[in-house]
């Protein structure tokens, strides 16, 4: 068990583009350098939003407020092979500055991120994200 039980921060992440364009809920996601700044995330190879990123190697990190917190849980709890999350939770795509993938408009706070390295770990693999630019309300 060990670290599958330690309190970690969940966050949405954008993947894909247009109607490809998908949500998932991770847990795994963390800074890990400062200049240039980069974060990391961590997707098991069957989930939907894994081939996503693998294509465009690009997403963007959504932190919702408080009050969306059921937003975050369906993201976490559905398949985009399954359904439009976009489309069932009636989130709006923004288009950012520096990435094709678009973020969630109606959460606090957005990262765009470009792969800059992926690292195959086990269970999961990693992606580190440099971050070009950072959203808030």
């Amino acid at each position: 068990q060990g670290i599958s039980t330690f309190p970690m921060p969940a966050a949405v992440i954008s993947v894909g583009i247009g109607d490809d364009a998908n949500l998932i809920t991770l847990a795994y996601v963390g800074k890990v350098c400062l200049n240039p700044p980069i974060i990391a995330i961590s997707i098991q190879p069957k989930r939907h939003s894994y081939g996503l990123i693998e294509n465009h190697r690009e997403f963007v990190i959504n932190y919702p407020t408080k009050d969306q917190l059921k937003e975050m849980d369906y993201c976490g709890t559905r398949s985009g092979r399954d359904v439009n999350k976009w489309n069932e939770l009636n989130l709006t795509k923004e288009q950012g500055k520096f990435v094709q993938v678009p973020m969630v408009k109606e959460f606090s706070f957005n990262m765009e991120c470009k792969v800059i390295k992926r690292i195959e770990l086990g269970s999961h693999v990693c992606y580190l994200g440099e971050v070009l630019a950072t959203h808030s309300d």
